[in-house]
């Protein structure tokens, strides 16, 4: 979210992120800075390699799922679709909270 999103020729355009989507619809914002702006303003984005966790791609999908189903983020698209997981969930938590 520091560095703009470039084309192949370094022209500027908007990332197609599903997240930045989610957020600009529920909150009627522009694409590309207005949504970058709002969602720097409330949010610490972070994140950590699939090397750093010591875990292949089908685990990483794995632990997305279950924590998508637990915690339940409220950009996910609606009528998103939970992957059959082969883990136990944890207890369930609130959508708002």
């Amino acid at each position: 979210m520091l560095h703009g999103v470039v084309d192949g020729k370094g022209r500027p355009v908007v990332e197609k992120s599903a997240f930045r989507k989610s957020v600009a619809r529920a909150h009627v914002l522009a694409p590309g800075a207005p949504t970058v702006a709002w969602i720097s303003e409330r949010y610490v984005v972070s994140w950590v390699t699939l090397e750093e966790l010591g875990i292949d791609v089908d685990r990483a999908k794995r632990l997305e799922a279950v924590l998508i189903t637990v915690w339940r983020p409220r950009y996910n698209a609606p009528g998103f679709r939970r992957p059959v997981v082969d883990e136990p969930a944890a207890a369930s938590r609130p959508v708002d909270e």
